[in-house]
């Protein structure tokens, strides 16, 4: 995703999971929801959101690198649940690592690759995000039924 700095995150990171495989979705067919605001995300800070409606809600989550900002489907590849056991809390490690609370997988905020605990070479759903204007904007369906928790539509 774009950080709001305008330059691109993504490519190889020259980490040993370098070939892991990316999880990333990108539909025209999903709706845009403003998630969060800029001013309100700390240089390595996060935010969850939930979107949608009914009884399956979308819920995702941004983190914020810096200038960069990222977003993913609050769904471990692992168990397939939150990754927060308390709303929000998702990083560790002072910022740079996501973590998953249930089982403590350690992801790399941009890419979504697991690097330690039970799914390592997997990555978290990443899905297409924007900030203008000050406002982060993620590319989301309206509930969870649309996708599998394997990335697919």
């Amino acid at each position: 995703c774009a950080g709001y700095s305008g330059h691109r995150a993504g490519g190889d990171c020259g980490t040993p999971w370098q070939f892991a495989k990316r999880r990333r979705v990108v539909t025209e067919q999903w709706r845009e929801w403003p998630v969060a605001n800029i001013s309100e995300l700390p240089p390595r800070g996060s935010a969850g959101f939930l979107v949608g409606g009914g009884e399956w809600p979308f819920r995702g989550f941004v983190v914020r690198q810096d200038d960069a900002v990222f977003a993913y489907a609050n769904v471990c590849p692992h168990r397939r649940h939150a990754l927060d056991l308390v709303d929000g809390d998702f990083l560790v490690q002072e910022g740079t690592m996501i973590r998953c609370a249930s089982h403590g997988a350690l992801f790399v905020p941009d890419t979504g690759i697991c690097v330690l605990g039970p799914c390592v070479g997997q990555g978290l759903l990443q899905l297409e995000c924007r900030v203008e204007g000050g406002q982060v904007f993620v590319r989301a369906p309206d509930s969870l039924r649309d996708i599998d928790v394997a990335g697919q539509q």
